[in-house]
């Protein structure tokens, strides 16, 4: 009979880590973002038809950086669960 060898616990721990760091992403893109946007709006740094263009532009770009993380994001849950379900069944196949 052929053996599988799947390291679950490398698993877990990849897909944790995905999942954190794009926490993490997620927090630097909200900060940039929020950046850019008080330039043209609150402190004046960045006025004009060229910056309200760039936030115009920013704005539309943003969601797509948004989209990519979650689904970066969905990726590590995928791998965790996974992992998951890897385990659940092997403890089952043990007890029969």
């Amino acid at each position: 009979m052929a053996n599988i060898e799947i390291d679950t616990t490398k698993l877990k721990e990849t897909g944790k880590d995905i999942m954190n760091l794009t926490i993490e992403l997620n927090e630097t893109l909200e900060s940039l973002y929020n950046r850019l946007d008080r330039m043209t709006t609150h402190t004046g740094e960045w006025t004009g038809l060229a910056a309200e263009e760039f936030i115009r532009k920013i704005d539309i770009e943003k969601k797509s950086y948004f989209a990519l993380k979650d689904s970066i994001y969905l990726y590590g849950k995928l791998l965790y669960d996974s992992a998951e379900k890897m385990d659940v069944f092997v403890r089952n196949i043990k007890n029969i």
